[in-house]
């Protein structure tokens, strides 16, 4: 009959239950004595916590086992992901207690979302001579929106101390077929064993793609499985007692990856490492194609100029962009001004600033309807920026909407399309010469100098015709400090400080000045622990306004910089603006060197000699610099008559080094820490 042709065709179309059982290293709540017992790390004497085991598997299923006669193929749950997680964490000290929070992320979309169907959680303490176990009941977790896609569930484990083991397992079921989990094998403490097991139906193409700089071995198995579709009738169409029942088994190939790492060491957070999720030995995966029988094969790996078209037909993006009326109050009033483009771009961007509270979310997609969330005068960052493009395009000006990673949420890669690698928009204006980025979201941001989260190599210009990739490194930082001082007889000195923080330098201290209540109280957290400087009078400039220097002119009086011995006088002729210490401490680094922007500090100092004082003994003059010219040094001192002149210029002219570049950075910054160190040895006569 024509029913069991339908029902023969859709049986081909499911996949079973995965048969092929692969464990965790321990059942749930087998706590052995050693864990419990156990004081340091075995691979790490100074961890403060270890994973003692990571475990998760991923397997898929379909939902509907059973087929009843007049049920339409639509109606029936198709094939889902199972992923599970157990792991066990052994707390050495106080140090630890973070790792107790659980978080559990959830992606949704379009009214589904992701579904946590077990979860068990504890935590063991030593009590006499048995182990305590406290639970913590799936109740108690909370639910935090992350973006747009993603939902976090969260708690803290309860009586959580120092010797404390913690175990958490849950499972997610998933609709989301091209959402399948990324695997983490390296944490920021250690971990004696990960594994991470995933069985696919040969229906399913993954590609997979692995990272970090710890081995993980994958072993790769196929083997046959089968599934068992049942569907039921009856001559009149109805399902009763007496239905006819038929069941059909279908095999398959299952293609079966396990990975396994031991004694990860932990990731180190080191000095100036963008995110750790950029580093970490991992693997992810992308749906790129399914093919079912009787079907041709599906590809869902997209393209950059697919990512293009659907953000551009997204009813919460590109057709967000149409509704331009409702700034035409804006519009006018600017257009009024008869400005040139560039200050007419400043004006927009600063009618934007004024008018929106950023909420702290970092966003690609609006939160609703852009007229009314303009109303409020609060919104995401995709609210306000895409406002931003909007009136700049009813000014006349060509603008488009930029999309970007924030640092935290870590690189794109640009050989990988994927719009869910993205977290936030900005805008970016061109007068036919020159682009000009900018992110109404920040209100002392300036064109071409975003904020720092925004920072992460390139950005993506969505638009029909100007699509493709944007830098959105545009500034850089530079500060120089200028000494003019005079040494009196008794060893005092007196005289001016005038520093100058220009772009990202500027921006730094504007941001410090308006987390305090006025220009007076930034000057006396910048400067009054600073030993042995009195200011006898400051001027401060350019702190309230943006496009402009900060300047900060200073009338000192300095003491207990001067070191004598008989009748030698030393001290460091850079006073208080020396590198003090190199950020850099271990020898080798295996993973990149990432500043958030190239800067330049200079200092500049003219010190004026009494008399019966001569010059026994100045540092020497040195020029150093990496290869590439990325990172330079630049020490000069002379003498003229009484006075001397010293020069020191620091630069780093690029944001990106490699771990073999490190040593060479490491070396030319321990330069600067001992050349600022070296002193001034007078002689009085």
């Amino acid at each position: 009959m024509m029913y069991k042709k339908i029902i023969f065709l859709v049986c081909f179309l499911l996949a079973s239950t995965v048969n092929y059982s692969q464990k965790a290293p321990s059942k749930f709540g087998k706590i052995s004595d050693q864990e419990m017992e156990a004081i340091v790390c075995p691979i790490d004497s100074n961890a403060h916590a270890y994973y003692v085991f990571d475990f998760g598997r991923t397997y898929f299923q379909y939902a509907t086992t059973t087929v009843r006669e007049g049920e339409m193929t639509g109606q029936q749950k198709g094939f889902q992901m199972h992923f599970e997680r157990h792991y066990r964490i052994k707390i050495i000290d106080d140090n630890a207690f973070d790792w107790a929070n659980i978080e559990i992320p959830l992606y949704h979309s379009d009214g589904d979302k992701e579904e946590v169907i077990q979860f068990k959680a504890a935590t063991y303490n030593n009590s006499g001579k048995k182990i305590e176990t406290v639970k913590l009941r799936f109740n108690d977790m909370i639910s935090e929106e992350k973006n747009e896609n993603w939902d976090v569930l969260k708690c803290a484990l309860p009586q959580v101390k120092a010797g404390s083991v913690i175990e958490v397992s849950y499972t997610i079921k998933s609709d989301f077929l091209y959402n399948l989990q990324s695997w983490e094998f390296q944490h920021t403490i250690p971990t004696l064993f990960s594994e991470y097991h995933l069985s696919i139906p040969e229906y399913f193409h993954y590609n997979q793609s692995q990272r970090g700089y710890y081995r993980v071995d994958m072993e790769t198995i196929s083997k046959k499985n089968s599934f068992t579709i049942s569907y039921l009738t009856s001559d009149m169409g109805l399902v009763s007692q007496g239905h006819n029942k038929s069941q059909q088994t279908i095999e398959y190939d299952e293609n079966i990856f396990d990975y396994v790492a031991t004694n990860i060491p932990a990731f180190p957070m080191e000095a100036y490492l963008t995110t750790a999720q950029n580093y970490i030995s991992k693997v992810d995966f992308e749906l790129a194609w399914t093919k079912f029988p009787n079907q041709s094969e599906h590809h869902y790996t997209t393209s950059w100029d697919k990512i293009n078209h659907n953000l551009l037909t997204n009813s919460d993006f590109g057709m967000q962009l149409k509704r331009e009326r409702f700034l035409k109050d804006e519009v006018e009033k600017l257009k009024l001004q008869n400005s040139d483009t560039l200050e007419l771009i400043k004006n927009a961007l600063s009618t934007i600033q004024k008018k929106f509270t950023w909420n702290g979310q970092t966003r690609k997609y609006t939160s609703g309807n852009l007229r009314e969330v303009y109303k409020s005068g609060s919104g995401n960052s995709a609210d306000i920026n895409l406002s931003l493009v909007i009136l700049l395009r009813e000014l006349g000006i060509r603008a488009y909407p930029v999309l970007l990673s924030t640092r935290e949420n870590g690189m794109i890669h640009p050989s990988h399309p994927s719009l869910s690698s993205f977290n936030y928009v900005i805008a970016v204006a061109t007068d036919g010469e020159n682009n000009y980025l900018m992110d109404a979201t920040e209100p002392l941001s300036e064109i071409n100098l975003l904020p720092t989260r925004c920072l992460n190599k390139d950005g993506w210009i969505v638009d029909e015709q100007r699509s493709g990739w944007i830098n959105l490194q545009k500034s850089e930082a530079a500060k120089s400090a200028t000494y003019d001082l005079v040494l009196s007889e008794d060893g005092g000195v007196q005289g001016t400080l005038n520093y100058t923080f220009n772009a990202y330098a500027a921006l730094g201290e504007r941001l410090k000045a308006a987390r305090e209540t006025d220009a007076e109280s930034y000057l006396k957290l910048k400067f009054d622990n600073i030993s042995g400087l009195l200011i006898n009078k400051s001027d401060l400039t350019g702190i309230d306004s943006l496009y402009s220097n900060v300047n900060v002119n200073l009338d000192v009086n300095i003491t207990e910089k001067m070191e004598n011995a008989g009748n030698l006088f030393f001290f460091e002729p850079l006073f208080f603006d020396c590198m003090e210490e190199n950020p850099f401490k271990i020898e080798n680094r295996e993973y990149p060197v990432e500043f958030e922007y190239p800067f330049t500090e200079m200092q500049s100092v003219s010190i004026t000699i009494p008399e019966n004082y001569t010059i026994e003994e100045l540092p020497k003059p040195t020029i150093v610099k990496l290869d590439d010219g990325s990172a330079k040094f630049m020490y000069s001192i002379s003498q003229f008559g009484n006075k001397v002149q010293i020069t020191s210029v620091f630069s780093i002219n690029k944001v990106f080094f490699l771990p073999e570049q490190y040593p060479f950075l490491k070396q030319l910054i321990d330069l600067v820490v001992d050349k600022h160190k070296e002193q001034i040895v007078l002689k009085k006569i």
